[in-house]
Formats: C-alpha cells, sequence, structure tokens
C-alpha cells in the first residue's frame, strides 16, 4: 500500500463540542489521499470517545499526558508518512477543498515552501453576532498580515513539505502558544518562503465572551514575553498589535451600530478594547524593560 501523500495533523484538549465537526470535514476532502492523525492531549472530556467513534481507516489516534498543543504536534509529525504535512486545530472547520488549494499553492511556485491558508473568524448567529464575536473576527487570526508583516502563519491552517520540517527541527515543546510564530522564524532564518493562499481556506469560531478573548491575549503574549524579549520582529508584533486595536475602536463602533446591537452592549465592547489594549501595552513594557536590562 502507498504511503498518504498528505498527512493531516491535529492536536487534541477537551474539545468533545467541536472535534466531530472537525473530523468529517476533513473526511469529506476533495483530495483523498491523506491520513488523518489525531493527538489527544490528555483531555479530561469526552474527547478521545469522540474521536473513536469515527472508524474511517485513515484516522489515526494517539495518546498523550498534557503537555501542549506543540508537544502533541510533534508526536503527530513523528507518526505521520506524508511528504506533505497539514496543520490545523480540533476546534476548525476546513472547507472541502483546503487540502487540493493548499497542495496547488505549495507546487504552483517553486520558491514557496510553507503555506498559510486563510482562516475565516465566525460568529455563532452570523447575522446576530455579539459585540465580542466582532471584535475577534476582525483582530483575530488574519494569515495575510501574519505571513506578509511578521514571517509566520498560524497551525489553524499551515502547510509545507516533511523535508522542511526535518530541517528546520520540530516545534518548540517548551510553549503552549505561539510555536507557529517561533517555528516559522527558524525557518524564515533558513531561507524557506512562507506564502498565502486565500482558497485554502479553514473556518474558526469566534470567542463568544470577554473571559474567553482574555485569555486568548494572556495566553499569546506570555508566550512571547517568554521567548522572544530579545527578538525586534516580535516586540514589532506587539506593537502592531496595539496600534491595530487602538485603530478598530470607531470602526467596530460604526459595526455595532449598523448591526443595532443595544447602546449598554457597545459600551461594554469599547471598554473591553480598551482593557486588552492596556495589556499589550504592559506586556511590551515588561519586554522592553528586560530588552533594556540585557543590554546594558
Amino acid at each position: 500500500m502507498k504511503p498518504p501523500k498528505i498527512s493531516v495533523i491535529i492536536p487534541a484538549y477537551n474539545t468533545k463540542k467541536t472535534i466531530a465537526k472537525t473530523i468529517n470535514s476533513v473526511l469529506n476532502q476533495t483530495f483523498r489521499n491523506f491520513e488523518l492523525l489525531i493527538v489527544n492531549d490528555g483531555s479530561t472530556d469526552n474527547t478521545l470517545n469522540m474521536i473513536k467513534q469515527f472508524k474511517d481507516k485513515r484516522i489515526k489516534i494517539f495518546n498523550q499526558k498534557n503537555q501542549g498543543s506543540y508537544t502533541a504536534r510533534n508526536l503527530g509529525i513523528q507518526k505521520s508518512k506524508g511528504k506533505i504535512l497539514a496543520f490545523t486545530d480540533s476546534d476548525c472547520i476546513p472547507e472541502k477543498n483546503w487540502l487540493e488549494e493548499g497542495i496547488k499553492s505549495l507546487k504552483k511556485d517553486k520558491n514557496c515552501h510553507i503555506v498559510g491558508g486563510k482562516v475565516n473568524v465566525f460568529a455563532k448567529n452570523a447575522k446576530n453576532p455579539k459585540a465580542i464575536e466582532l471584535f475577534d473576527k476582525i483582530t483575530y487570526l488574519n494569515q495575510k498580515k501574519y505571513i506578509k508583516k511578521f514571517n509566520f502563519a498560524a497551525t489553524a491552517n499551515l502547510m509545507t513539505y516533511r523535508k522542511i520540517i526535518m530541517d528546520v527541527g520540530p516545534f518548540n515543546k517548551k510553549l503552549f502558544s505561539g510555536g507557529d510564530n517561533e517555528w516559522c522564524q527558524r525557518a524564515y532564518k533558513k531561507g524557506y518562503k512562507l506564502k498565502y493562499s486565500k482558497r485554502a481556506i479553514v473556518n474558526h469560531p469566534a470567542r463568544e465572551n470577554l473571559h474567553e478573548i482574555y485569555k486568548k491575549f494572556t495566553r499569546i503574549n506570555r508566550g512571547i514575553y517568554r521567548l522572544y524579549f530579545k527578538d525586534l520582529n516580535c516586540r514589532r508584533f506587539i506593537l502592531h498589535n496595539i496600534d491595530f486595536i487602538c485603530s478598530q475602536k470607531n470602526k467596530t463602533k460604526e459595526i455595532l451600530l449598523k448591526k443595532g446591537l443595544k447602546h449598554k452592549l457597545g459600551l461594554f465592547f469599547l471598554l473591553s478594547l480598551e482593557t486588552i489594549t492596556k495589556l499589550l501595552q504592559n506586556c511590551y513594557l515588561r519586554i522592553e524593560d528586560k530588552f533594556k536590562k540585557q543590554n546594558q
């Protein structure tokens, strides 16, 4: 039996509510020659049982103690057989032609080594989204900007050749956030080129409340702070986040008014923008302070 052309790798941790949709969307791809490796990262809910309900021969399940998504991805890489590796998350829903379009993007340009596909952040109720969902949609997972400005692609939608991962090395297992950024920076320094694909699409649910947004920003920027305080490009990334969120305040206010959301909800949303901006500013100031001390 010939080995699969593509290995799709998905880490899963306590995603019993979303993992079935993710698996179904991968199994229904127009491109058929693939294996699906799901690494259960020590889930404590019903995630593993949900995965086991699928009997498709292309699915391979692996278990590990809870060590983080990047360690789970590394295990998937070790167990995979495909020449091309495709990454997404256990709450994502890839479009039917996701793999097909990703392969096209990789092969169309000989100088393309890594593809970051479009991530469409969606609200549960598209006609009446929550204020926080609108914020997440506007500010989160903009792959095109990630690639063009910061030379990285999020693992929610990333494809590359096995030989490149073997050369660059695995994801940093110490990281619980920002491992995709760190890996792509290593690849970029080795001369590998990233390309954005607007046709290789993965859908990602928006955060629904301020607590989820706060957790996301804290996790992301803590990861940046711990690993990249010496990296000028990373410091620019945080500043970009601050500037971008600030620039969205008037725009999101207009959207809220157009959507007919209540004034109290709109005010709450704008206050949440201020809170998150302050979190990012504090993170940046910490990094700058440590950076200066290291260079004294």
